[in-house]
């Protein structure tokens, strides 16, 4: 989490994952699809090249966040020790993402 002073110099935690970033990497991900893969999708004739790419910006959504959890709280990415976060500790490090995430 990046860390700023508010006026009175106290330290605040900010949460570096936006709403925005996670946009971002869906656009940029969608992008690398062709104009026939898009055709394809939208007729429901998905080919094996769409269906990686589309995989593909899942995991990223998926890892995203995860790996900026990890990242922000200061974990070990593989330790054979369990270590326990609370709920509020998550959500503090997603910031705006966990609303959009969850709109209909």
């Amino acid at each position: 989490m990046a860390s700023t002073s508010d006026s009175k110099g106290r330290r605040q935690t900010v949460p570096v994952l936006k709403k925005d970033n996670l946009v971002s990497l869906v656009r940029q991900s969608l992008a690398k699809l062709t104009n026939r893969q898009w055709l394809r999708l939208k007729y429901d004739f998905i080919d094996y090249a769409t269906e990686f790419k589309l995989s593909m910006v899942s995991e990223d959504v998926i890892h995203f966040p995860a790996s900026t959890v990890v990242t922000q709280l200061g974990l070990p990415e593989k330790s054979s020790q369990k270590t326990v976060i609370s709920e509020d500790q998550v959500l503090e490090c997603l910031g705006n993402v966990v609303p959009f995430i969850c709109q209909r």
